[in-house]
Order: C-alpha cells, then sequence, then structure tokens
C-alpha cells in the first residue's frame, strides 16, 4: 500500500513539475503575431495618381515636383507601416509573401490591415 502511495505521489508530482515547466515555457515564448499588408495593391493606387501627374513634355520644375512627391509617398508609406505595426503589436508580411491560405481566409489568423494602412496613408497627406 505505501508502494502505490508512493507511485500517485511522485506521478501527481511530475505532472505538476510538467506543467509548470510548459507554461514557463509559454510566457516567455510567447508566439509571434503577424497580419498581411497588400503592397501591391497600394503600389497600384498610387501609380494611377502619379500616372496623372506625368506628362510628356514635363519642365524640370514639375519633374522634381514630381519627384519629390514620389518620395513623399514613400516616406508616408514607410511611417504607416511602423505605425500599423505598432499599433497591431506583429509583424507585417506582404501579401504576396504568403504562398497559401486557407479558403476562409480568416481561419488563417492572419488579419488584412492593407485597408488600415491606405488610411494612414491618406490622413498624413
Amino acid at each position: 500500500m505505501n508502494t502505490l502511495k508512493h507511485f500517485i505521489m511522485t506521478w501527481a508530482l511530475s505532472v505538476l513539475a510538467a506543467s509548470a515547466v510548459g507554461a514557463t515555457w509559454l510566457y516567455i515564448h510567447p508566439q509571434q503575431k503577424l497580419a498581411r499588408v497588400d503592397m501591391k495593391i497600394l503600389f497600384i493606387n498610387q501609380k494611377a495618381a502619379f500616372d496623372s501627374l506625368v506628362k510628356p513634355d514635363m519642365t524640370e520644375p514639375e519633374l522634381k515636383a514630381v519627384v519629390a512627391a514620389a518620395k513623399t509617398y514613400a516616406l508616408r508609406l514607410n511611417q504607416s507601416l511602423e505605425t500599423v505595426s505598432n499599433e497591431c503589436n506583429c509583424a507585417l508580411l506582404n501579401s504576396d509573401a504568403i504562398i497559401d491560405l486557407p479558403k476562409d481566409v480568416n481561419a488563417a489568423g492572419i488579419p488584412d490591415l492593407t485597408s488600415r494602412v491606405q488610411q494612414l496613408i491618406t490622413a498624413t497627406k
């Protein structure tokens, strides 16, 4: 009888110790959160805006203004990506870098934050 009692105590303490180690591991190594942004859509939208600005017979000042606008857009895009990453406390992936997602995109657990990035770019104009 004493042996069975020792066996049960040893088993219970082993399970408790394993649970404590597992909980500590999960606390120290949290899962990385991911979100995706469709950079292609952002660039297609911006290309359409720049296409209306570029003309074949542009003067030097007009060309410099278009280049300055492109540089400003690139800075706003970078700032917006940093802001979104900080807001969701996650790493951002380009949607084209994801090889495959399940049919139910929400099941993948990788939210699409393209609209939020576009909102921030537009807001900082």
